[in-house]
């Protein structure tokens, strides 16, 4: 997903973590780590519709609901 939308791998994780983005599915790898899929069109609509979130510093309100968890 970070590498589609041309971000980091933490802010991807960040937005995921926002709720800006939704998983399709998962599953665990051999190494039993979660592995989050989602759609690619879903995701580069979301980079056409908040490009803002892609670049610069988070948002306040998403980085303080961020920080509490």
């Amino acid at each position: 997903g970070a590498a589609l939308l041309g971000i980091a791998a933490a802010r991807f994780t960040r937005l995921a973590r926002a709720g800006c983005v939704s998983p399709v599915t998962f599953y665990l790898n051999r190494y039993r780590a979660v592995v989050w899929l989602y759609l690619a069109d879903e995701l580069a609509s979301f980079a056409a519709r908040e490009p803002e979130l892609l670049a610069g510093r988070t948002p306040l309100g998403m980085r303080t609901m961020l920080e509490a968890g």
